[in-house]
């Protein structure tokens, strides 16, 4: 197993079968490592989201093709190719079910890995236009309460003494079957582990579920607003879901019991007006989301945003790792793309100043909104990752480097990862092209 985030590709090597998963805004690399493999006489096998909603695409560049989810179809393919026929596609037969005890191979990887990823159950309940997690996954299917303790005991088993002993949960929706979530909950606790996962909004009006998240580790929640527009909420079949009155509300039941949230904020609805940008840094800063996450609307294949948008002879190319979510790939409908890539550029660069990030930091910590569970081995080796670090950034990130360390050992109850985040997105927003720049290239 290789991740080309940690290790370089050997090319020159001749498995059996390179299996290769990927998604879409990856896919022109994993192209590249297919089409290299293959003239070499290796057996190609491509799967994953992309290449389930673009088989044909996939096929160009594979031997064989796996449509949907495969823990059914690899099997057959693994038998079929033992015998030297293996087919060229493999579709999925349904969604298969998660009740198999399957702890992943936490042992490969190592500890390369900062946090812990974990997956309770798949698919979704809604069917939001400019989502393809429901055509990929379908309604949402649960591992059984005991497998997921089984994997968070094995992934806790595996990493870094400085990484931070905590896990994310990479469901779409945690909290999709209330009750089921209770009771995971309820089984976390005694682990003592701090969780993050992705929420609806609707979570701040269960109050009892989310006590029991906090009492079981959640120290942050990932809740997508996608807009403080209620118009381009409706435009996309996301109104019935959130209501931009209620995000107050959603915002201080978190605050009120220290889970830090990422909130998920989209560019490039129909109905955003120029003024969306703006209006969307005044409620981060009124609301004090430490992490805002914006993105550019992006209308992956296989999602009814995609066939309205290229009805509309509005998809401006079909360059895949440009649909980064960074990246205008659209003609909006209200703003020309300049505007709206410049408007991106520009709430990330203000949102992640260094200024703003103490800001929203020392708010934070004034109104008792952050977690508290600092760890001196964590602070003493992000302390010492960081000292190396400050060295090869420009001035300005090296000084909120600084203050950020000083800041996290002058409150030593603040997680080290808080610190860590804030950082990485500083420089995500800082190593953005600048305005002009993009402005003239639109």
């Amino acid at each position: 197993m290789l991740d080309e985030n940690l290790a370089d590709l050997d090319l020159r090597s001749r498995p059996d079968i390179a299996a290769i998963s990927c998604l879409m805004v990856s896919s022109r690399r994993a192209f590249e490592v297919a089409d290299a493999f293959r003239s070499a006489g290796v057996h190609v096998a491509l799967g994953g989201i992309h290449a389930s909603m673009l088989p044909d695409e996939a096929g160009s560049h594979a031997d064989t093709v796996f449509i949907g989810e495969a823990e059914e179809t690899w099997p057959r393919f693994i038998e079929d190719f033992r015998a030297g026929r293996p087919r060229a596609v493999y579709p999925a037969r349904g969604h298969p079910p998660l009740d198999r005890l399957v702890v992943p191979r936490w042992d490969l990887t190592g500890s390369r890995y900062l946090l812990r990823h974990v997956q309770t159950s798949r698919g979704c309940v809604h069917d939001c236009d400019f989502c393809c997690v429901k055509a990929y996954l379908g309604t949402p299917r649960e591992k059984p309460i005991a497998n997921v303790i089984a994997e968070v005991t094995a992934a806790l088993g595996h990493g870094s003494i400085f990484s931070p002993r905590s896990v994310v949960f990479v469901d779409d929706n945690i909290i999709a079957n209330p009750g089921r979530a209770a009771a995971l909950f309820r089984a976390l606790e005694p682990l003592g582990v701090p969780w993050v996962a992705q929420v609806g909004v609707d979570i701040a009006r269960n109050a009892d579920l989310l006590d029991l998240a906090v009492e079981s580790g959640c120290s942050s929640l990932i809740m997508g607003f996608e807009s403080v527009s209620q118009a381009s909420l409706d435009g996309v079949n996301k109104g019935r879901l959130n209501r931009v009155e209620e995000y107050g509300d959603a915002i201080r039941a978190l605050h009120a019991r220290r889970i830090t949230l990422f909130g998920l904020f989209i560019f490039g609805f129909d109905e955003d007006p120029p003024s969306i940008f703006d209006e969307t840094i005044a409620f981060v800063r009124e609301t004090n989301i430490l992490f805002p996450v914006v993105n550019i609307l992006t209308p992956p294949p296989g999602t009814r945003l995609f066939a309205s948008l290229e009805a509309q002879h509005r998809i401006l190319h079909r360059e895949w790792d440009r649909y980064s979510g960074s990246t205008v790939c659209f003609e909006p409908k209200r703003m020309s793309s300049g505007a709206l890539q410049a408007g991106f550029t520009r709430v990330l660069k203000e949102l992640y100043a260094p200024a703003a990030i103490l800001d929203r930091l020392q708010t934070a910590l004034g109104a008792g909104q952050l977690p508290v569970r600092g760890s001196p081995l964590e602070r003493a080796g992000l302390s010492a990752l960081l000292a190396a670090e400050r060295g090869r950034q420009p001035a300005e990130t090296s000084r909120l480097i600084r203050d950020l360390v000083r800041f996290l050992w002058k409150h030593p109850t603040v997680p080290a990862d808080v610190i860590l985040q804030l950082i990485d997105f500083h420089v995500f927003a800082r190593d953005l092209p600048a305005i002009d720049t993009v402005e003239a290239r639109a």
